[in-house]
């Protein structure tokens, strides 16, 4: 304990202060309260601004809190009571918000991917006994490039293929080429020669 006079004093004034700003931070904080309580209720939004300002240049005056931090609360509260004369929702009185229940939206089934077909190799189709290199381009022009597509298509359409490209190549006959193809698409090469060795340039 002080044992000097003034000592003693000064333990005393600073007590008494103490308590005075300890009395004056309750009224601010419950004049703010109150404050923000009109600003949600949208009732007597004018005096409980009055009554927060007073409170805070109390404060101000008395140094419980600085001119800066006054001028700032200050701003805040005027801009929540404008916010609230004009009916719009405040941000310093929000509500906790509550989420409303969304009904989940069905998932969309991603459909699978369309693989493109396969493209088939193209066969030699020089293989065929009458098929030359030139005439080759030719079938595969026609979208003929397997000995399968060769055994499938009549004679007619490789006929006309060949007229088309002149009478160079009209003059072929292609009566034997289907079977040549046929046996050659069925991987029986042997028959293939057997047959090959008895035509002539393929009739």
């Amino acid at each position: 304990m002080p044992i000097i006079k003034s000592a003693k004093k000064r333990v005393r004034t600073t007590i008494k202060a103490s308590i005075r700003n300890s009395k004056t931070k309750r009224d601010m904080r419950s004049t703010l309260k109150s404050f923000q309580t009109a600003v949600a209720s949208n009732k007597n939004v004018a005096q409980a601004q009055s009554s927060a300002q007073s409170a805070i240049d109390t404060a101000v005056k008395k140094n419980i809190i600085t001119k800066n931090k006054a001028a700032r609360m200050k701003k805040n509260i005027s801009a929540q009571a404008k916010t609230a004369s004009t009916g719009r929702p405040t941000t310093a009185a929000k509500k906790p918000a509550t989420k409303k229940a969304t009904a989940a939206k069905p998932v969309a089934k991603k459909s699978p991917a369309k693989k493109a077909p396969a493209k088939t190799a193209a066969d030699d189709l020089t293989k065929i006994e009458g098929v030359g290199p030139k005439i080759k381009d030719l079938l595969h022009a026609a979208d003929i490039k397997t000995f399968q597509n060769l055994a499938d298509a009549p004679t007619a359409t490789v006929k006309q293929v060949l007229a088309d490209a002149g009478s160079r190549y009209a003059s072929h006959d292609p009566g034997t080429w289907g079977k040549q193809a046929k046996l050659a698409a069925d991987g029986k090469f042997d028959e293939l020669k057997t047959l090959q060795d008895k035509l002539d340039g393929g009739k």
